[in-house]
């Protein structure tokens, strides 16, 4: 027990981001990601350089038993990137930022979003006042071809905000 944690630390502390800011960003990534609604495999995307990305990976091996039918699928954007049709939940922050591969912006695909970047999200963290707020592009989750619970969404979305 004492060495997993040993691992755990040092994993963590190999982590691009070590705030709590990026803690609960990561937590509510993977939450979000426990309430998806597909009978089908969900590829979840995120960029190689996401500050965030040692924490996804290591809360999403944490939660494989409540996670289901989603694999993680690190990716390298660029701006010409057009190898995103494998992606059906699309997880964006400031590595994208300059490089936002376009088919993002036209395909119907569940973007959850960190901050104020530019371009189209459905669902989008932003820390307000030191406290995390979700909020929510109501016409582009309808038309997501991947399903949130919206009973579940809409309790997260009120105990955070």
């Amino acid at each position: 027990m004492r060495l997993a944690l040993t691992l755990i630390h040092s994993y963590l502390l190999a982590s691009q981001c070590l705030t709590l800011e990026c803690q609960v960003k990561a937590a509510l990534v993977i939450n979000i990601l426990k309430f998806l609604d597909s009978n089908n495999e969900v590829n979840f995307c995120f960029s190689d350089r996401s500050e965030i990305r040692d924490l996804l990976k290591l809360a999403f091996d944490e939660n494989k038993g409540q996670i289901r039918n989603v694999r993680l699928v690190e990716k390298h954007y660029t701006h010409s990137s057009n190898n995103e049709d494998e992606c059906q939940v699309v997880f964006r922050d400031k590595a994208f930022e300059g490089k936002t591969p376009d088919v993002l912006e036209n395909r119907k695909v569940l973007v959850i979003q960190n901050g104020d970047l530019e371009g189209e999200y459905t669902i989008k963290l932003k820390l307000i006042d030191g406290k995390m707020r979700l909020i929510i592009n109501r016409s582009r989750f309808v038309n997501s071809p991947v399903k949130i619970d919206p009973s579940i969404l809409n309790l997260a979305y009120k105990i955070i905000n």
